[in-house]
C-alpha cells in the first residue's frame, strides 16, 4: 500500500500524487495555501461579529439596531426572611373629612331582579379625590383721604395694623418661597406656576422680594438651629459649589457661590456664601466650631482654619 499524503484537507496516495503534472500540482499548492488564509480569515471575522457590549468592551451604540442583545443574568440579592417590604397603599379619608357622602343602596337583585331591603353595615367605600377651583382671595382696604376744614390738610385713613404694606399676604408669599427654594424653581417659572395654578399675576421683582421678606422672617429660627449645630461635640461639614446670580443685587462681581453645610444626627443647617476660605470657615456665626467640636469635612483650603486637631479626614479626600 503505497503512502498518502494531505493536500488541503485532503487525503490522497503518494503515488497518484507524483503522476500528476508539475504545473497542476503548482496550482494545487497555491490553492489550497490560499484556502487556508480565507479559512482563517472568516473564523477571525465571524468571532468578531459574536462580539457585543454585553461580552466585550464595545458600547452598546455599535450593536446595531433591531439587534436584540441578551442581557447578562445578574444575581440578585434574596430579601432577607426578616425585612418586611411595605407597599404603596393609598388610605381612606375619615369620614369626617369627606365633605360629600352619597349612600348607594340597590334596589333590585342582578342575578333575578327580585327586590331589595335593608343595609349593609360595612360598605364598600369608594372615594374620588379632587382639587377644587382655585381662586385668589382678594381683600381690598379704601383708605379716605379727608381735608380738615380748620387747618386745610389733608388726613388719609390707615390700614389695620396687622396689614402690612405689601400687596401679597403671608400665605402666597410662603408658597413663593416653597415653589423657589426647596422645589427649585426659578423666578420666571414660580411667575407661570403662579399664574397656571392660582390665576395670581405676580411679577418676578415681586418673587424675589418675597423670597427675602420670607429669609428675614425665619432668620431667628435659621440662626437658633446654626448655634444648636456648632454647640455638638461633633459635626460634619462640607462645601459645595453653587452657581449664584445677582437678582438680589448682592453680588454685582458674579463670583462664584458656595453651599456649605453643618450636619448633625438632628439638625442639618445650610448656607450660600460666595467664599469658600478660611475667613468664612472661621465667621462668627457660620461655621466657627466651639473648642470641643470636630468638624470632619474635605481637606480643602478652609481646613486651615480648624488645624489638624479640630478635623477628620476621610479616605475619598485622600
Amino acid at each position: 500500500m503505497s503512502e498518502e499524503i494531505e493536500i488541503a484537507g485532503v487525503r490522497i496516495s503518494q503515488s497518484e500524487w507524483e503522476k500528476t503534472p508539475k504545473s497542476v500540482q503548482a496550482l494545487v499548492k497555491v490553492l489550497s495555501e490560499r484556502l487556508i488564509h480565507y479559512e482563517e480569515r472568516l473564523s477571525h471575522l465571524e468571532e468578531r461579529l459574536k462580539q457585543n457590549s454585553q461580552n466585550s468592551s464595545q458600547p452598546s451604540s455599535k450593536d446595531g439596531i433591531g439587534k436584540k442583545v441578551k442581557p447578562a443574568k445578574t444575581q440578585r440579592k434574596k430579601p432577607s426572611r426578616f425585612q418586611k417590604v411595605e407597599q404603596p397603599k393609598r388610605e381612606l379619608y375619615p369620614i369626617e373629612q369627606c365633605q360629600a357622602v352619597h349612600i348607594q343602596v340597590p334596589e333590585h337583585c342582578h342575578q333575578c331582579s327580585e327586590s331589595l331591603s335593608g343595609t349593609d353595615s360595612a360598605p364598600y367605600r369608594h372615594q374620588v379625590i379632587e382639587i377644587p377651583p382655585i381662586t385668589p382671595k382678594v381683600t381690598e382696604y379704601q383708605l379716605h383721604q379727608l381735608e380738615c376744614e380748620h387747618c386745610g390738610a389733608f388726613t388719609r385713613g390707615n390700614l389695620p395694623s396687622d396689614i402690612g404694606a405689601s400687596a401679597y399676604g403671608e400665605r402666597l408669599a410662603g408658597v413663593v418661597s416653597l415653589l423657589s427654594s426647596e422645589y427649585r424653581q426659578s423666578h420666571r417659572m414660580v411667575q407661570r406656576l403662579m399664574s397656571a395654578l392660582f390665576n395670581i399675576q405676580i411679577s418676578r421683582s415681586s418673587v424675589n422680594r418675597l423670597r427675602r421678606e420670607v429669609s428675614e422672617a425665619v432668620s431667628a429660627a435659621v440662626e437658633s438651629a446654626g448655634q444648636y449645630v456648632q454647640s455638638q461635640a461633633v459635626m460634619h461639614s462640607d462645601e459645595t459649589s453653587f452657581k449664584q446670580g445677582n437678582r438680589d443685587g448682592l453680588n454685582p462681581k458674579q463670583t462664584q457661590g458656595w453651599v456649605w453645610s453643618l450636619v448633625t444626627p438632628l439638625v442639618s443647617f445650610f448656607e450660600v456664601v460666595l467664599s469658600r476660605s478660611g475667613a468664612t470657615a472661621g465667621s462668627p456665626f457660620r461655621f466657627a466650631p466651639s473648642k470641643s467640636s470636630r468638624a470632619r469635612r474635605r481637606k480643602q483650603k478652609a481646613d486651615a482654619y480648624f488645624g489638624a486637631a479640630g478635623r477628620l479626614i476621610t479616605w475619598a479626600s485622600m
